[in-house]
Parts: structure tokens; sequence; C-alpha cells
């Protein structure tokens, strides 16, 4: 799993590309997030165009670091699911959980 930031104006934008699957992107994405909300960050956009496996560890993190954020005042939107990540979060009833966007100038212009 890679995870390639960058910042557009007051919004983290992280990019996931590889698989979100348990030892592989599940500790790393939970380090980044909280390291992100310890340093103050409250607005973070999560680009999944290139996630290419989510299994229910990733799944779980991606569920942990929401909570993390709503305690924190923080929000956490996510853009760019590919049809499988969708069908997981659909399964898994976390597709209502998170304000969900096409593409990630969508989900930027939605923190204005």
């Amino acid at each position: 799993m890679e995870i390639t930031e960058r910042r557009s104006g007051d919004v983290v934008i992280l990019e996931f590309s590889g698989r979100l699957v348990i030892g592989d992107g599940d500790s790393q994405t939970r380090k980044r997030i909280a390291t992100l909300l310890t340093g103050g960050e409250r607005k973070i956009l999560i680009g999944m165009a290139g996630v290419s496996a989510l299994d229910s560890s990733g799944v779980g993190e991606l569920a942990a670091a929401r909570n993390a954020a709503t305690s924190a005042g923080a929000e956490i939107r996510l853009a760019q699911l590919s049809p499988r990540v969708g069908s997981v979060l659909k399964t898994t009833l976390l597709i209502g959980v998170f304000e969900i966007f096409d593409s990630l100038e969508e989900g930027l212009s939605s923190f204005s």
C-alpha cells in the first residue's frame, strides 16, 4: 500500500494505492490518520481510485479513522471509489457513514 499526501488549502488529500488489507495497508492507514489528527488537521479527503483490494481489516481501519476524526472534531471524506471498493463498503453498510464523492475535485469542494 502506498499513501501519497498533498494539500489543497486546508484540506489534506491522501491518495491510496494498492491493497488495503490485513498486514498490507491497515496499520499504515491508522498511523497516517493518527499523525494528521494529532497534528491538528481537521479536513481529510481520501482518494481510493488506486485501491485494488479491501478486506474487513481495511474496512475496520476506515471506520476507526472516521471515529477518531469525529472525536477530534475533524472530517474524513472518501472519493473515487472503484466498483469493488464501493461494493465492499455497501455490503458493510459503511457506504452511508462516509460522505463519498465521484472525484477529488467534488470532495474538495464539499469542504467549502
